[in-house]
Parts: structure tokens; C-alpha cells; sequence
């Protein structure tokens, strides 16, 4: 009979481990992912390029490449990358969120490893940058109600060939940075 209680005692315990790693692994991870909660796609890491499928290696020649999208809900947030260092496009997406939020932010993106291209926003805010840097923005169409672009603490930015159209103010441009390009070819 020894025998039989030890073995109950042991499933009883190894019953309340896992219930007490479920709880916590569940208490914390809305914790850890609570800035992914209000994006469609959320990157946070070098990885998460990995988990949505994107095609490429994230290399300067391969790099990973979210294209031919469509984002119209204006509850969230369509794209958020944060804290990586691969090489990625986005082009040939569309936009058309009037959610009050920047449709894509970027945020601590390693330098030159960013290109954004080809694509139409259409909403009160457009893209959003910040503590980025050598980031080129090329032949998008920007139809803002507000800010099409907004870069703090970002330099080295070639924004070239895009057209700017904003309904209330001037340009819908927000500079608080340097070394930002305007090129030949936009027209605001």
C-alpha cells in the first residue's frame, strides 16, 4: 500500500507543477506581448520574421519581404516592428486604416536594413519611425488626414519618387530628426 500513495502523491504533484506553469506562463505573457496585442503583424524580434512565413533570409540579398498586403481594419494597427537587425521590404501593400495610429511603426530597427516601397496609406497617420536610422522610403503614395510621415530621432532617411497628400496640414510631414533626404522626384 506504500507504494500505491507514493504513486498517487506523484501524479497529485505533477499535476499541480504543470497547473502552476500553465498560470504562469499565462499570467505573464499578455505582460511580455502587451505592444503586440493592437498589430496585425507584430515583430519584436528577428525571429517573428520567421513565424509569419515571410519569404527571404534576411540577409542584404535575401532579405524578408511582407508584400502585396491589404490592411482595412481600423481597430488595430496594421504593422509593428520593433528590435531587429535582418534586412526586410515592405512593398506593394495597401493601406486604407483610419484608426487613430500609425500604420506601420518601426522602433529600434538596425541601421540600413529597412526599405519601404511601392505602397498606398491612406488614413489619418501613416508611417512612423523612431530611434532608427538609413531607412529609404521610395514610390509610395501617402493620402494622410494628418501625419503621412513621422520620424523622431531617426537620420539618414532617403525619402524619393513619393507623392504626399494631406487634407489638414501642411505636407503631413513630422521631422524631429537628421539627415533627412528629400530627393528629386517627390512631390508634396
Amino acid at each position: 500500500m506504500k507504494g500505491y500513495y507514493k504513486i498517487i502523491i506523484s501524479i497529485i504533484f505533477v499535476f499541480c507543477l504543470i497547473t502552476l506553469l500553465f498560470i504562469i506562463y499565462y499570467s505573464i505573457l499578455p505582460i511580455i506581448n502587451t505592444h503586440c496585442n493592437s498589430a496585425e503583424i507584430c515583430i519584436a524580434s528577428d525571429s517573428d520574421f520567421q513565424l509569419y512565413g515571410f519569404p527571404g533570409k534576411g540577409t542584404e540579398i535575401e532579405p524578408y519581404i511582407i508584400e502585396n498586403l491589404e490592411f482595412k481594419d481600423d481597430s488595430i494597427k496594421p504593422i509593428l516592428i520593433s528590435n531587429t537587425t535582418v534586412f526586410f521590404v515592405i512593398r506593394n501593400c495597401r493601406f486604407e486604416n483610419l484608426y487613430d495610429s500609425y500604420q506601420i511603426t518601426l522602433s529600434g530597427i538596425k541601421d540600413g536594413t529597412i526599405q519601404i516601397l511601392d505602397n498606398k496609406f491612406k488614413g489619418f497617420y501613416c508611417l512612423e519611425a523612431e530611434s532608427t536610422y538609413s531607412i529609404i522610403i521610395n514610390r509610395n503614395n501617402f493620402s494622410s488626414f494628418n501625419t503621412a510621415l513621422k520620424m523622431e530621432d531617426c537620420s539618414n532617411i532617403t525619402i524619393s519618387e513619393n507623392y504626399f497628400y494631406s487634407y489638414f496640414y501642411p505636407f503631413g510631414l513630422y521631422f524631429l530628426s537628421q539627415g533627412i533626404i528629400l530627393s528629386y522626384g517627390d512631390t508634396i
